[in-house]
Protein backbone atom coordinates (compact mmCIF):
# COMPACT_ATOMS: atom_id res chain seq x y z
CA UNK A 1 0.00 0.00 0.00
CA UNK A 2 1.84 3.49 -0.93
CA UNK A 3 1.66 5.92 1.89
CA UNK A 4 0.13 9.11 1.42
CA UNK A 5 1.74 11.99 2.15
CA UNK A 6 -0.41 14.75 4.13
CA UNK A 7 0.22 18.44 4.49
CA UNK A 8 -0.13 19.09 8.43
CA UNK A 9 -1.20 22.79 9.02
CA UNK A 10 -0.86 25.41 12.39
CA UNK A 11 -3.60 25.76 15.04
CA UNK A 12 -3.75 29.62 14.56
CA UNK A 13 -5.75 32.27 17.47
CA UNK A 14 -6.30 35.42 17.58
CA UNK A 15 -5.46 37.03 21.01
CA UNK A 16 -8.99 36.59 22.23
CA UNK A 17 -8.64 32.93 21.42
CA UNK A 18 -10.96 33.10 18.35
CA UNK A 19 -9.59 30.20 16.37
CA UNK A 20 -8.55 31.65 12.92
CA UNK A 21 -7.24 28.68 11.39
CA UNK A 22 -8.29 24.77 12.81
CA UNK A 23 -4.76 23.05 12.87
CA UNK A 24 -4.84 19.40 12.02
CA UNK A 25 -5.41 17.27 14.95
CA UNK A 26 -3.01 15.41 16.65
CA UNK A 27 -4.86 12.15 17.72
CA UNK A 28 -4.11 8.15 16.90
CA UNK A 29 -6.03 8.07 13.20
CA UNK A 30 -3.04 10.63 12.27
CA UNK A 31 -0.43 9.08 14.63
CA UNK A 32 -0.90 5.24 13.18
CA UNK A 33 -0.55 6.99 9.91
CA UNK A 34 2.46 8.16 10.09
CA UNK A 35 3.66 4.90 11.93
CA UNK A 36 2.48 2.89 8.63
CA UNK A 37 3.98 5.11 6.30
CA UNK A 38 7.56 4.85 8.54
CA UNK A 39 6.85 0.70 8.75
CA UNK A 40 6.15 0.44 5.22
CA UNK A 41 9.32 2.78 4.17
CA UNK A 42 11.67 0.55 7.02
CA UNK A 43 10.14 -2.70 5.05
CA UNK A 44 10.90 -1.86 1.80
CA UNK A 45 14.54 -0.37 2.83
CA UNK A 46 15.37 -3.80 4.24
CA UNK A 47 13.92 -5.79 1.33
CA UNK A 48 16.71 -7.63 -0.21
CA UNK A 49 14.56 -9.04 -3.02
CA UNK A 50 15.75 -6.14 -5.68
CA UNK A 51 12.11 -5.24 -6.34
CA UNK A 52 13.77 -2.18 -8.56
CA UNK A 53 15.69 -4.98 -10.23
CA UNK A 54 18.61 -2.85 -10.21
CA UNK A 55 21.66 -4.11 -11.76
CA UNK A 56 25.22 -4.54 -10.53
CA UNK A 57 26.51 -2.43 -13.81
CA UNK A 58 23.34 0.25 -12.77
CA UNK A 59 25.64 0.13 -9.40
CA UNK A 60 29.03 0.58 -10.84
CA UNK A 61 30.51 -2.58 -10.09
CA UNK A 62 31.45 -5.22 -12.29
CA UNK A 63 31.40 -8.72 -11.68
CA UNK A 64 29.71 -9.73 -8.51
CA UNK A 65 29.15 -13.43 -6.56
CA UNK A 66 25.92 -13.09 -4.90
CA UNK A 67 25.51 -15.39 -1.90
CA UNK A 68 22.69 -17.19 -0.52
CA UNK A 69 21.58 -17.33 2.86
CA UNK A 70 24.84 -18.88 4.33
CA UNK A 71 27.13 -17.30 2.77
CA UNK A 72 27.68 -19.95 -0.46
CA UNK A 73 27.78 -18.57 -4.28
CA UNK A 74 24.45 -18.82 -5.99
CA UNK A 75 24.25 -17.59 -9.37
CA UNK A 76 20.87 -18.50 -10.09
CA UNK A 77 19.65 -15.58 -7.68
CA UNK A 78 21.72 -12.54 -9.42
CA UNK A 79 20.13 -9.58 -11.34
CA UNK A 80 19.98 -10.44 -15.45
CA UNK A 81 22.08 -6.92 -16.67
Amino acid sequence: MAYTKQNWIDHIANEQGEVIQQGTLMDAEHFNHMEEGIYNANAHADSKANPHNITPTQLGFGFIIFKDDEGYPCWDTAPTQ
